[in-house]
Formats: structure tokens, sequence, C-alpha cells
């Protein structure tokens, strides 16, 4: 059995042949150099001081001179250098993550609409001839508060019921506004709800107490 492990050379082939090796290391004799084929095959080649500062870190044409169980010798023949510069690394990319690419794309999105959103107000302005020196959310002169403009335009631009529109048209035109007055509807339309629920609590509460002072008047 020891005979036949100690017959196992796979790399006598090589032997007479050309190959191209990348020198990256010191042998263990502290000595040679190391360099390996395009399939990993080792190649001791002779070193000293001035082979190291030659050889390491490139790449040359070696002679390959015997073959041994784990590795070869070879003889230098040419050394390549380096002679296009070095590829440019490519560009860094623009998001750190597809989260990230996807937040960007919402807000780019959301400022359109805002832009949008104001050159309509924009527009309605100028058809209604109202001065530009008003609110450009709901077309109220400077010096009043927001909301006291002509009903009809401020309803057309901030979602409040014009005089010819029916409540149930105005729900629908608040609820397919941009994002952001859908959420303000939302909200005032959650504290509306609370206030009512807290108006209907404190009545069912003292029902009892205000029905039997309006039999005591009585």
């Amino acid at each position: 059995l020891t005979k036949y492990i100690e017959c196992y050379r796979p790399h006598d082939h090589l032997v007479g042949t050309t190959q191209r090796v990348w020198v990256t290391d010191v042998a263990k004799d502290k000595v040679s150099l190391v360099g390996h084929t395009k399939s990993y095959v080792q190649v001791l080649l002779p070193g000293g001081e001035e082979n190291r500062k030659r050889l390491m870190g490139k790449s040359a044409e070696v002679k390959i001179a015997t073959a041994h169980r784990w590795y070869v010798t070879g003889e230098l023949l040419e050394v390549h250098t380096r002679t296009a510069p070095r590829p440019e690394a490519p560009p860094a990319p623009k998001y750190s993550s597809p989260a990230a690419e996807a937040w960007d794309l919402k807000t780019r999105k959301r400022k359109e609409a805002n832009k949008e959103a104001r050159d309509h107000v924009a527009w309605v302005n100028a058809k209604n001839d109202v001065p530009n020196n008003t609110c450009s959310t709901c077309g109220a002169a400077d010096g009043t508060a927001c909301g006291e403009h002509d009903t009809e335009t401020s309803g057309e631009t901030t979602g409040l019921v014009g005089k010819d529109e029916s409540l149930g048209a105005w729900a629908r035109r608040a609820l397919t506004t941009a994002p952001e007055s859908r959420l303000e509807w939302i909200l005032t339309a959650g504290v509306l709800l609370g206030l009512a629920g807290v108006m209907l609590t404190w009545m069912a509460a003292h029902l009892g107490k205000i029905a039997a002072g309006v039999s005591a008047i009585a």
C-alpha cells in the first residue's frame, strides 16, 4: 500500500511544458518562491532577495523542470509586467438597498403630486381672478383666516363643500385627493367622531339625572 501511494505522481505530465504562474508566497525553506498555475499546481522557483523583488506579486512564464508528488519546480523564462492601466472601480450604487430606492421614488412622486396641486391652485386662482397675495392652499386673502374666502373657490381646491355640491360628492372628492389631504380628512373625522363619542357617553351617564330633574320641574 505504501509503494502504491508513493507511486502517485499526478504532475509528471507537466515536465518540459511552459506554464504561466502567479508568484504569491515564499516557501517553507524561506528561500524558494511559490507560484501557482491556472489549475493551482504549486510551482517552486529560485528565490533570493533579487528574485523576490522582481517576481513577488507578478506573473511569469516558467518551464517545468521536475515533478514531485505535491509540487513541481520550474525555471524562469519571462516576467510579465503590467502595461495596461488598472481598470477603474465600478461606480458606487446610487442606493444602498431596494428599500432606499423605493423610499426615494415615493418621495419624488409625493413632490410631483404637491407641485401639481400647487399648479392647480394657481390655475383656479387665475380663473377666478384671485389676487396673488392669497393663501396658496385655500385662496384666503391676506389678513383673513383660512377658509373665510369664497366657499366655492376654496372648496374647489381644498375639499370644502361647495355651494352646489352634495355631501356625498364632497366625501368622494375628499377621499380621492392627494395622500396628505386624505390624511388630514381622516384625522379631522377621527377627532370629530371622538368628540361625538365623548358627548354621547356623557349624555348616557347623566340621562337618568336629567330625566329626574325634568320630572321634578314638571
